[in-house]
Order: structure tokens, then sequence, then C-alpha cells
């Protein structure tokens, strides 16, 4: 009897302790946060105010852009510019808010992005966040986990 709910204990720490914290799940994870993000995400789909779009003004929202999240807060971000591969210099992010928001901070291609993003989704294959521009626009980019 003591070991059933010994047991019973454990997996309602963990539920507790790894429970939904997004918007859109995993609504059970067994890896932190930051064992989620840390990998190459694929730009699948972008929303600009609620509408999907294919033409973001804004490079680093274009669809197959790459964004490389290392441990400890570095940031990559690769997207092509006149057939080019062309990668960001100083990246960098991090957590806020009890993880459920990034600090992102990039230069691409002389364009210096700063914001925080709300995080809707992380699991191990899907990334979804939104952040507001300078401009006041509502951006939700999709992201997908590249296999290693």
């Amino acid at each position: 009897m003591k070991t059933k709910k010994s047991i019973l204990l454990i997996f309602s720490a963990l539920f507790l302790f790894t429970s939904c914290r997004y918007e859109d799940g995993p609504f059970l994870s067994f890896y932190t946060p930051e064992k989620r993000l840390i990998t190459t995400w694929s730009l699948q789909k972008v929303y600009r105010n609620g509408e999907q779009t294919t033409t973001p003004e804004w490079y680093a929202n274009q669809i197959g852009t790459y964004y490389t999240f290392h441990a400890y807060g570095p940031l990559v971000v690769t997207t092509y510019h006149n057939g080019t591969l062309r990668e960001s210099y100083t990246g960098s992010w991090q957590f806020q808010n009890n993880e459920k928001e990034l600090k992102i901070n990039f230069i691409l291609l002389d364009v210096s992005y700063s914001y925080i993003a709300k995080i809707k989704k992380l699991s191990k294959t899907d990334l979804e966040y939104e952040y507001t521009d300078i401009n006041g626009n509502l951006w939700r980019l999709v992201l997908y986990a590249q296999s290693s």
C-alpha cells in the first residue's frame, strides 16, 4: 500500500512540475523547456496580424529560415537572401516569465531584431511563438525541429 501511495505521489509531483505551461501544449512533457528548445528549427508558417503570409517584409520571418538555439543563450538565424546563405551574428535568447516567454536578439542582413515572444507551443518537434514588431504588427511563427 505504501508503494502505491509513493508511486502516486511521484507521478502527481511530476505532473505538477511538467504539465502544460503553454496554450497549445504539450499537456505533459518529460523534457525541460530548455531541452526542447535547444535544436535547429525551420520556419514553416508565418502569420501577420492573424493572416498567413508567404511574403513577410522581415528577412528573419521568411519561410525556410532556420533558428538554432544553443545552450546558455547563443542564437544563430540563417536565411537565404538573393540565393546566398546568410547567418546572423551577435544573436542571443533567454527565457523570461517562468519560461513562458523568449527574449530574442540578433542582427541579420544589417537589420537588428529585438523582441519578447510569447511561447504558444514548445514540444520536441514544434515551436510556435508570437511577438509584436516595432510597427505594431503581431507575428506568429510556426517552426518545426530539424531531424538530426
